[in-house]
Parts: structure tokens; C-alpha cells; sequence
């Protein structure tokens, strides 16, 4: 279940860990955290899961000029919360030509962030 805190209580409990260079207000003052909740990813491969399957463009793309609200995106990982939702999100025109064949089933735990 996602629980709703403040970025300071966040960062007083569980430290800073995210990309520097972000843009002001980014991550906002209202988060939300899951505690052990399962969410849903694209892998390359489809019954495998790889290390590159966890690594945001930003680092994959390390030459790329990002804006600012690019960065944002750029930064993060992709996560759906249901099969139902990631299964929909395949279907889209964008996504379809990518090159994920399988989905992985994750756990985030605020102290692993």
C-alpha cells in the first residue's frame, strides 16, 4: 500500500538517494512510498531478468542532452501496480516497438529506494 509523507520526514527516515543535478521542487514536498508493496516491470528478456533491465535512461543514454523536464522522467524507472495496467501500457503504439518481451514482478521497500 502506498503511504503518503512529507520529503523531509522521507529523508529524515530513510536518507537522500536520488539523482543529483534535478530540477528545483523535483522530488515535490508530498511523496508517496510503498512498503513492501508488488509492482510490475518490462524486462528484455522474457524469462530473465537483467541488471540493465534496472537502469533509467539517464544512464543509459549518458551523452544525451536532457531538459529539465526531461531529466525528470529521464531519471526514473517505470513501475505499473497491477499485471492488468502493465499489460495495457504494451498495447500503446510507443511502447509496442520496444524491445521488452517479459514482466517482472517486484517488491519496493522504502529502506532499498
Amino acid at each position: 500500500m502506498l503511504k503518503d509523507i512529507k520529503l523531509k520526514d522521507y529523508v529524515k527516515e530513510y536518507g537522500e538517494h536520488w539523482a543529483d543535478e534535478m530540477p528545483e521542487n523535483c522530488p515535490p514536498e508530498e511523496v508517496c512510498i510503498a512498503e513492501n508493496d508488488a509492482f510490475y516491470r518490462f524486462t528484455k528478456k522474457e524469462d530473465e531478468i537483467d541488471a540493465r533491465d534496472w537502469l533509467n535512461h539517464r544512464t543509459l543514454y549518458p551523452n544525451r542532452k536532457w531538459t529539465k523536464e526531461e531529466i525528470i522522467l529521464a531519471a526514473g524507472l517505470s513501475v505499473f501496480d497491477t499485471p492488468e495496467r502493465i499489460l495495457k501500457e504494451r498495447k500503446l503504439p510507443g511502447v509496442k516497438r520496444l524491445p521488452w518481451k517479459g514482466i517482472a514482478k517486484i517488491s519496493l521497500i522504502p529502506e532499498y529506494y
